[in-house]
C-alpha cells in the first residue's frame, strides 16, 4: 500500500473540499516483468474482479514471454477518503498475490490546470 501517495491525495482532496461522494477519475499503475500471458490474464482479471475497470497495459521490449509490461486502471470511484484507501490497499494485495509491482496511484487532474478531470 502506497501509504504516502494516499495520504497526500487524500489531503489534497481535504484541501480542495472534494465532497466525499463527489466522482473522481483515479489513475493505478502498476509493472510486471517477463509474465506469461496466462499470468497477465490472471492479473487482469483480478482487478477487474475487485473494481478496477478501464484496464490498459503496453510493453517495454523484449519476445512475447520476456518483456517489462506496464498496466494502468482508469477507475471512477467516489471521493470517499475510506474507500480511497481501501481501493489502495486492494491494488497492493492483488499486486502482491500476482507478483506485480504496484507502482503509485494519483487522483486523475487536468495537467495544465491542476483541476481535477472531469468524470462526464
Amino acid at each position: 500500500m502506497r501509504v504516502g501517495r494516499t495520504d497526500d491525495e487524500i489531503a489534497r482532496l481535504d484541501a480542495e473540499g472534494v465532497p466525499a461522494d463527489q466522482r473522481i477519475w483515479t489513475w493505478y499503475f502498476f509493472s510486471h516483468f517477463g509474465a506469461p500471458r496466462a499470468e497477465r490474464q490472471a492479473f487482469r482479471d483480478a482487478l477487474l474482479a475487485a473494481g478496477f475497470t478501464e484496464l490498459g497495459a503496453d510493453t517495454e521490449g523484449g519476445p512475447d514471454d520476456g518483456y517489462y509490461l506496464h498496466y494502468w486502471s482508469h477507475t471512477i470511484r467516489t471521493a470517499d477518503r475510506n474507500a480511497l484507501r481501501e481501493a489502495d490497499r486492494v491494488a497492493a494485495d492483488i499486486s502482491e498475490e500476482h507478483g506485480v509491482r504496484y507502482d503509485d496511484w494519483q487522483v486523475a487532474r487536468d495537467s495544465a490546470t491542476g483541476e481535477l478531470r472531469s468524470v462526464e
